[in-house]
């Protein structure tokens, strides 16, 4: 299959994406139009099977609007003008490790507080699209939907902002905290992705993928694609989240932050739980590390390092720095040199 790209403009929001089969391999790319974008690979067993799967993508794509253009030979990103970019004024190299003696410690208010001075400093739109508290029986609601409770940190997080309106460039360095959502219907929300992705469970036989997942440390998360007690909370516009683990593995802990989605078989964990989520992202913030860049379209707002776009590409280094992880047992030191960023 050669490579196909198709793209995405209504109001605010201008996305690509593409899909290219070479051998068994699949690759797909998407992100802004005008920027890097992410690039993910996946191996099947037979070429056949990429190919397949790469047209059932395809469909998904077309009926969320998507249309196909021609395929450009690069993806550069927009120029800004001068004084439209906002570089990070730390030099450090990498992110700000913990000590696992500060793992679950945190605090939910104090992690707003400190979200909030630094988005009325640097973005201060981004205030404005912030949601009020959700009302306590929407909790109660999408819990009983899912079938489980919500761990406190959630809860708390949700009764200070409902997630964010504007889903286009986020406050979790460009990818949006979305709102809880109403059950029984679920749109761009928490419950409507769940919703979403538990369909997928349920058509486990015909398109199988468990056999792919990976996970970072070993045996913190199920070893599945999809799992009915991942409550997706972000997503980067295709299809991938960060989400909340109500059903973690053996070495792992309920309510931890995890990545998944459907082009991430790798799902390391990035926090212990909520509220440390929030106050790592507070922290990166404040010591400097991101890129705020204003083309002519829209503000892109993105990790500086270790790298130029999100968790979904740095994952396996904000899970190691986060989570304290200085001595790795020999099945992670494998998965870390593999999955690392080294830049």
């Amino acid at each position: 299959m050669p490579s196909r790209r198709f793209e995405f403009k209504e109001g605010n929001s201008a996305k690509f994406w593409e899909v290219a089969v070479k051998g068994k391999t699949q690759t797909v790319t998407f992100g802004r139009i005008g920027a890097k974008g992410q690039t993910k690979t996946r191996e099947f067993d037979s070429r056949q099977q990429a190919v397949t799967f790469g047209e059932r993508l395809i469909l998904e794509k077309t009926s969320k609007g998507y249309r196909e253009v021609s395929t450009p030979t690069s993806n550069p990103r927009k120029k800004t003008t001068k004084g439209t970019r906002t570089s990070p004024k730390s030099k450090a190299a990498e992110l700000k490790s913990r000590t696992k003696s500060s793992l679950g410690t945190d605090s939910v208010a104090d992690a707003w507080k400190r979200l909030e001075a630094w988005f009325a400093k640097h973005m201060p739109s981004t205030l404005d699209m912030l949601y009020p508290p959700v009302k306590p029986q929407v909790i109660r609601a999408v819990e009983k939907a899912i079938g489980q409770e919500l761990p406190e940190p959630v809860r708390e997080s949700y009764r200070i902002h409902n997630g964010q309106a504007n889903r286009v460039n986020g406050m979790l360095f460009g990818l949006p905290l979305l709102p809880l959502g109403q059950p029984p219907k679920g749109k761009d929300d928490c419950f409507g992705h769940w919703k979403n992705w538990s369909d997928y469970e349920r058509s486990k036989q015909e398109h199988n993928f468990d056999h792919l997942a990976s996970c970072f440390p070993a045996e913190t998360v199920q070893p599945v694609y999809f799992d009915r007690g991942w409550l997706p909370f972000s997503h980067d516009g295709g299809g991938n989240h960060l989400a909340i683990d109500l059903n973690p593995g053996p070495n792992g802990t309920r309510g931890q932050v995890i990545v998944c989605g459907r082009d991430d078989t790798f799902h390391p964990v990035l926090a212990v739980n909520f509220a440390q989520f929030l106050s790592d992202v507070a922290t990166e913030l404040e010591r400097g590390n991101f890129i705020i860049e204003k083309p002519e379209v829209e503000p892109i707002f993105y990790m500086a390092k270790p790298t130029q776009e999100h968790f979904h590409v740095a994952g396996a280094n904000w899970s190691r720095a986060k989570l304290g992880l200085r001595k790795l047992s020999k099945d992670d030191e494998k998965v870390w040199n593999q999955r690392r960023l080294k830049k």
